[in-house]
């Protein structure tokens, strides 16, 4: 579990947040100079706040009014920098084993298997230079786990690489994530990443902390969706695979609400868990049962908020057997004449839906 409470002043800036996150993957989300790393650094002990507390599990690491200031070299945190920073000078192999650390309680985390999910067993004998930027960001990774941290801490680790090479390691964090738990603070400003792997959320912005919570509720909060992706931002869906469309490449899935959901992709077991992302954006509304439409994704519920969004938008959240954002204009809304308990039928395109 982590405990913390920060307050740093930087000339014109402030920073003062306080949150407290179970074990599991805690996303730091937020702008650019929100104070983000800043956050990251304090923790790790690269960076001293003014006051406040930092508290690890069992372990204090910092404590501004008892003194306590745990050096950073035992504070038994692994740290992925934007930057891979291997050491030029040795191999993979040897990248990979000066990250070596004591074993944890839960007993040493295997080389070879990190080795496995990170698909990085060709490189060892290669060095930095000679790797891709996916390629060193993999044997970064690698290092930080196997020095067997009692946390791990990834800023931005993969902000410097394109969307195929993300698209290849954002797996392979997800399955670390679950092989070895490792409590991770894993800051972003990509909603992608976050809603793929955050059990908890923490939305930051301009050094003040706007919301903490389950990365799920998060995100259905109407007022909360300036700071949780602005025009990017949605729901998450925790669905189950129930069947699969082989001749039109589709999985059928069951929603928390009981109805079903249509999503292009690969044929997965029966119930496999899946993470949706839902954009607000990609939502339509009807007052009607709708027919003759090509959108397979048709829920039936009401209006259960709304709010003023940007200029000329409005926020919805439905309820449809589970919680769903959508944003529409405001002249639709007001021609609609929608307001809390109006029953609607919520239409979402198949081809919209982001696999998280």
């Amino acid at each position: 579990m982590l405990d913390i409470r920060l307050r740093k002043q930087l000339g014109d800036f402030t920073l003062d947040v306080a949150f407290t996150a179970e074990s599991g993957l805690t996303a730091l989300f937020g702008p650019s100079g929100a104070g983000k790393t800043l956050i990251a650094q304090m923790i790790a002990g690269l960076l001293p706040p003014d006051e406040g507390h930092v508290r690890i599990g069992e372990r204090l690491l910092f404590d501004s009014e008892k003194k306590i200031n745990i050096p950073v070299q035992r504070r038994n945190i692994g740290f992925v920098f934007q930057e891979h920073r291997l050491f030029p000078h040795y191999t993979v192999r040897g990248n990979l084993d000066y990250g070596k650390g004591r074993p944890r309680k839960a007993g040493r985390i295997p080389f070879q298997r990190v080795v496995d999910i990170l698909g990085i067993g060709d490189l060892l004998g290669r060095k930095p230079a000679s790797l891709s930027g996916g390629e060193r960001q993999r044997v970064a990774i690698g290092r930080a786990v196997l020095s067997n941290p009692g946390m791990l801490i990834m800023d931005e680790p993969l902000s410097s690489l394109d969307e195929g090479r993300k698209s290849e390691i954002l797996p392979l964090i997800e399955e670390l994530k679950s092989e070895f738990n490792i409590t991770t603070l894993y800051i972003s400003h990509s909603i992608g990443e976050i809603t793929r792997l955050a059990d908890t959320l923490l939305l930051l912005d301009k050094g003040e902390m706007k919301a903490t919570g389950q990365t799920a509720d998060i995100f259905s909060r109407l007022y909360l969706m300036p700071y949780a992706g602005g025009p990017e931002a949605g729901t998450l869906v925790e669905a189950t695979v129930a069947d699969y469309d082989r001749s039109h490449h589709m999985l059928i899935l069951d929603t928390p609400g009981g109805g079903r959901l249509y999503l292009i992709g690969d044929e997965k077991e029966v119930g496999t868990p899946m993470r949706l992302r839902i954009r607000a954006s990609d939502v339509a509304i009807s007052l009607k049962k709708p027919a003759g439409l090509s959108i397979l994704n048709r829920f039936k519920g009401e209006v259960a908020d709304n709010c003023a969004g940007a200029p000329g938008m409005e926020e919805l959240l439905l309820d449809v057997g589970f919680p769903l954002a959508a944003r529409i204009t405001r002249k639709s809304f007001e021609e609609m004449g929608l307001r809390k308990g109006t029953p609607v039928w919520a239409l979402v395109k198949a081809v919209t839906i982001s696999r998280s």
